[in-house]
């Protein structure tokens, strides 16, 4: 039992380990998709308020930052969120895990 605790405890970490570079790609991905939004004009057209280029770039900055980090939020709680459903239970003497949610 305690070997599968050790599993689960070496899954959170190798998680909150591989963060920082997820985080790299993850900024880079949003910084192009708000780019692309800024360039075509359809950042403009979402956004009331944008009354020239230096608003737009202050908007796109602000933008790209809060998906990267609401898009890293996510990715974190659902890497918690599925560590923590593995389930243990004893089978013919043995701990045998379960990873998924019972229905």
């Amino acid at each position: 039992m305690n070997n599968g605790w050790a599993i689960i405890h070496s899954l959170r970490m190798v998680s909150t380990a591989g963060m920082p570079y997820a985080a790299k790609i993850v900024e880079v991905e949003q910084t192009s998709v708000v780019s692309d939004l800024s360039i075509s004009g359809d950042l403009n057209k979402f956004i009331i308020g944008i009354v020239d280029d230096d608003d737009l770039k202050k908007t796109a900055d602000f933008l790209s930052q809060k998906l990267t980090e609401q898009t890293l939020k996510n990715a974190s709680c659902s890497v918690r969120c599925r560590i923590a459903s593995v389930r243990a239970f004893r089978v013919g003497g043995r701990t045998q895990f379960f990873l998924g949610n019972y229905v």
